[in-house]
C-alpha cells in the first residue's frame, strides 16, 4: 500500500467511525450530560469494533507478529 493509500484508508475508516456516532447523537441516543470523557470511551468502544486484529492473529500468526513488533520498535 503507497503512504498516500494508507493515509486514504486511516481517513475512510475514521470518518465511518465519526459518521456512525454523529448519526446516532442526531438521534437522540446519546445523552446530552456526556462530555468528554464518556464521548472518548464510545469512541475508544468504537474504535475496538472497527478492530480486525483476531482475523490478523488467527490468519496470519506471523504476520501479527511482525506488526506488534514493529509498533514495539517504531514506537506507533
Amino acid at each position: 500500500m503507497t503512504t498516500d493509500e494508507q493515509k486514504a484508508f486511516v481517513r475512510e475508516l475514521a470518518e465511518h467511525i465519526t459518521a456512525e456516532m454523529c448519526k446516532q447523537i442526531d438521534s437522540g441516543k446519546v445523552p446530552e450530560d456526556w462530555d468528554g470523557h464518556e464521548l472518548r470511551q464510545w469512541m475508544q468502544d468504537k474504535a475496538k469494533e472497527a478492530n480486525y486484529s483476531d482475523r490478523l492473529k488467527n490468519h496470519r500468526a506471523g504476520r501479527y507478529q511482525s506488526y506488534r513488533n514493529t509498533v514495539i520498535i517504531n514506537n506507533l
